[in-house]
C-alpha cells in the first residue's frame, strides 16, 4: 500500500468547488422562489374558482327547477301580488347562490344572451330596445335568455334622450 491518495477521476471535488457549487444553487434558489410562490399564488386562485363553479355545477338541478318555476311567474300576463312575491323570493335565492340578471335597454343584443321576442324593422346595429324578461347567468354560464325586443341602435338611443321607451 502507498501513502497516495487515489485517483476519483471527475468524482473528486475540491472544498473550493463544493462552496461554488453551494453559492450557486443559493443563487438559483433565491431566484425561483419569488417566481414559484407567484404561480402558486396563481395556482390557489384558479382552483377557487374552479371549486366554486363545480359548487355551483352541483346546484344545477335545484337552480334549473327554481329557474324554470321563475320562467312560468314572468310568463304570467297578470301578475298578481302573489307572483310578485314569489318572483323576488326565487331571485333573492339564486342571488345569495351567486347568480346575477342581466339585460338593459340600449345593451348590443348578443343571441347567446338574447331571446328575440320581437323586432324593430330596419334594426341595424341591434341593441335592446325593451325587456320582457331579464335574463339569469353565474359567471359566463346563460341559464336563462333575456326576452328582448330588438331595435336599432340609433333609434333606442334617440328614444332614451327624449325619455320615451317601446
Amino acid at each position: 500500500m502507498t501513502d497516495e491518495q487515489p485517483d476519483l477521476g471527475p468524482v473528486a471535488l475540491t472544498t473550493e468547488h463544493i462552496a461554488e457549487l453551494t453559492e450557486h444553487m443559493n443563487r438559483l434558489a433565491a431566484a425561483a422562489v419569488p417566481l414559484l410562490s407567484d404561480t402558486h399564488q396563481k395556482t390557489q386562485h384558479r382552483v377557487r374558482q374552479l371549486e366554486q363553479r363545480l359548487h355551483l355545477r352541483q346546484e344545477r338541478p335545484t337552480v334549473m327547477k327554481m329557474a324554470s318555476l321563475l320562467t312560468s311567474v314572468q310568463r304570467m300576463g297578470n301578475r298578481e301580488e302573489l307572483g310578485t312575491h314569489v318572483e323576488e323570493g326565487l331571485l333573492n335565492i339564486l342571488f345569495g347562490l351567486g347568480y346575477e340578471q342581466f339585460a338593459d335597454v340600449g345593451d348590443p343584443f348578443d343571441s347567446a344572451e338574447h331571446e328575440v321576442l320581437e323586432a324593430q324593422e330596419g334594426a341595424q346595429d341591434p341593441v335592446v330596445a325593451q325587456v320582457h324578461a331579464k335574463g339569469l347567468r353565474a359567471f359566463d354560464d346563460v341559464i336563462i335568455r333575456a326576452r328582448v325586443t330588438v331595435g336599432s341602435g340609433q333609434a333606442v338611443g334617440q328614444q332614451q334622450e327624449n325619455g320615451t321607451s317601446t
